[in-house]
């Protein structure tokens, strides 16, 4: 693709505009911030206000804001001051007044160098916080985890009782004789399906029987 300087100024312009008014929504009482989601947030009424007043903010709330670190990256704490505004992004581009150009290079030229450490430790520290947030997530579900392979582990440890298996069926009450003994030919057929009949209370028990039942 054939690109100009122009192209690249005008599209550095029309980033610039859209990094000052997410930052000015990020400033506006009632607004929240979905870092997750990348998102400028507002509650249905907040919403409806403000783009009543402001229609062509719509694009900016409740809707994901793509390139957000990029356009922190490139435009930094930078606001429009006017044509010749100045920032590390546009150090060689013309600008309509000629006096002090050496004196505003060689300030941008420090500005970059700020801006682009400072964007960096903030980018590098946004990561290191999704790094433990996301080592925290895994931390709590392998914790999880194990706890649930502990207690299978105990069920598959434990012998099947066969006899007190039998016994414990026979003795559920409201069920025909034969049903019974069809329930306990079934879980005798399976250690780990017994044991869990075995580990459950009563009314866990007549609720297995009664969807046992409905199966047959």
């Amino acid at each position: 693709m054939d690109y100009s300087a122009k192209h690249v100024e005008n599209h550095l312009k029309t980033l610039r505009s859209t990094w000052n008014t997410v930052q000015t929504l990020l400033n506006k009482s009632g607004l929240g911030w979905d870092e997750n989601l990348k998102m400028i947030t507002a509650s249905p009424r907040v919403y409806a206000l403000h783009i009543h007043a402001h229609p062509t903010h719509d694009k900016f709330i409740n809707k994901k804001i793509y390139m957000f670190e990029e356009m922190y990256l490139a435009c930094g704490n930078d606001r429009a001051r006017g044509d010749c505004a100045k920032s590390f992004d546009d150090i060689n581009l013309d600008c309509s007044s000629e006096k002090g150009n050496d004196i505003d290079i060689e300030r941008s030229s420090k500005e970059k160098d700020v801006v682009f450490e400072t964007s960096s430790q903030v980018k590098s520290s946004h990561k290191i916080n999704r790094s433990y947030d996301a080592q925290d997530v895994v931390g709590d579900i392998s914790t999880k985890l194990g706890e649930v392979a502990a207690a299978i582990g105990k069920i598959a440890d434990c012998q099947l009782d066969v006899t007190r298996l039998y016994e414990e069926i026979m003795a559920m009450k409201g069920y025909e004789e034969k049903f019974l003994g069809d329930a306990f030919d079934y879980l005798v057929q399976s250690d780990t399906l017994a044991k869990a009949f075995m580990a459950k209370n009563q009314n866990f028990r007549k609720v297995w029987m009664d969807r046992f039942k409905r199966k047959q």
